[in-house]
């Protein structure tokens, strides 16, 4: 029986991921996740008019992870124009 080579899951830059560019900022969140989870990731060389040298690359799955992950800290921004009117036509005592 041949022994079949293991296929590598693909490796996506921020940029790939993202399909816009990250910043640094969320680079370095995302890099201190891959850290903090001891995930797998890479470099890759790019050259382009708006960046070139090295980027972190990380495999899918990850960055799934990370950016579900991400989405419970983030704030949530509501509407809160209904609640403050029916305040403000509240007769409260106080």
């Amino acid at each position: 029986m041949e022994k079949q080579a293991e296929v590598q899951p693909a490796m996506l830059s921020l940029y790939e991921y993202l399909k816009r560019p990250a910043g640094s900022v969320l680079g370095e969140q995302v890099a201190a996740y891959a850290k903090l989870r001891k995930a797998r990731y890479g470099t890759k060389q790019v050259s382009n008019p708006a960046y070139k040298g090295y980027v972190m690359t990380y495999t899918k799955a990850f960055l799934d992870e990370c950016f579900n992950a991400k989405k419970v800290f983030e704030p949530k921004h509501e509407d809160l124009t209904e609640i403050n009117t029916q305040l403000m036509n509240d007769n409260l005592p106080f």
